[in-house]
Order: structure tokens, then C-alpha cells, then sequence
């Protein structure tokens, strides 16, 4: 399967699709803006984000099952999250003019961790709902307490970090 974001009416909603074919399915349906769907590791879910109505304030961590239903929220978030490959950490950005955090909780949102600070002279205090990718430094099976890897897209040249988990 994959999971895409799709305009319906005003509000972007996410949606996922067979590979194999068929109708996609409209995973959201609430009015408000979901952004860049994660699959957990077990495909049993999607976390996404849905930024705030009032800029420069955090949106909201949510899972919901793939086939719908209702969405859990997790926790504050000025970015989109991604997922550890064990599934029981996710990783996401804080922050506000004078700095930002690259932060880490369980998925029920407890176990809040900052794990690195980025000051806003880096350049990344701006990222927004769709601007951070986060990408641990080795292999695919590299566990969430290995160096971290953080890239600024959409900024010609991308502007990147390298920060040790310990902080």
C-alpha cells in the first residue's frame, strides 16, 4: 500500500492505495489540513500532522489506523514525524524563533525526550509542517539512539545538521 495526500474540497486528507490497484481509500475526513503520512513499521497504522491554525504556533501529532477511523493525537509538533524502526519511538521538531528542538516520545506521546538543540542562527527555525526530514545516519536497521542526520529540504542548498541522540 501507499499512503499520499490528496485535496478534498478545501482541506488536504490522506489517502491510501493498493498497489495492486483498485479505489483509494479516504483515511481522514475532518476538516483541517493532514500532512505526510508514516507508516508504523507493522503497517498497522499511519502517523501524520495537522499544523495549527495560527502560524508560527505547533500542530499535532495523530495515529490512525490504515483503514481509517478515529485519529489519536500524540503530541505537539512543528513538523511531521518519523518512525523508529522498532515502532515504539517517533522523532519530531519544537521550537519558536530563538531555537529549535529535535525532540523523540513514544507513540501514546510519553517519554518526551530533546535530543538535540538547533539554534534559529542554523537556519532551521522555520521549518514547518512539511519541511524536515529526518534521517538516522546508517543503516536501515539503525536503532533511534544512533547519530542523527537532519536535512532542511526545499532550500537551495538544503541546509543539513549532524547531531549525536545524546544531544
Amino acid at each position: 500500500m501507499v499512503a499520499f495526500v490528496g485535496l478534498v474540497g478545501r482541506w488536504h486528507q490522506i489517502w491510501i492505495q493498493l498497489l495492486a490497484g483498485g479505489s483509494p481509500l479516504q483515511i481522514t475526513h475532518d476538516d483541517g489540513n493532514h500532512n505526510q503520512p508514516r507508516w508504523a513499521p507493522d503497517s498497522s497504522t499511519l502517523i501524520y500532522h495537522r499544523p495549527s491554525d495560527t502560524n508560527g504556533e505547533p500542530g499535532v501529532l495523530y495515529e490512525i489506523s490504515a483503514l481509517g477511523g478515529h485519529a489519536r493525537p500524540i503530541t505537539a509538533s512543528m513538523t511531521t514525524a518519523d518512525v523508529s524502526h522498532a515502532g515504539d519511538r517517533i522523532a519530531f521538531f519544537l521550537g519558536d524563533s530563538e531555537r529549535f528542538a529535535l525532540m523523540t516520545c513514544g507513540r501514546d506521546g510519553s517519554g518526551l525526550v530533546e535530543v538535540a538543540i538547533l539554534p534559529a542562527s542554523r537556519g532551521v527555525s522555520r521549518l514547518g509542517g512539511t519541511a524536515a526530514t529526518i534521517i538516522r545516519s546508517r543503516s536501515a536497521t539503525t536503532p533511534m539512539s544512533s547519530p542523527t542526520f537532519i536535512r532542511r529540504a526545499g532550500w537551495s542548498p538544503a541546509v543539513c545538521a549532524f547531531v549525536p541522540t545524546s544531544g
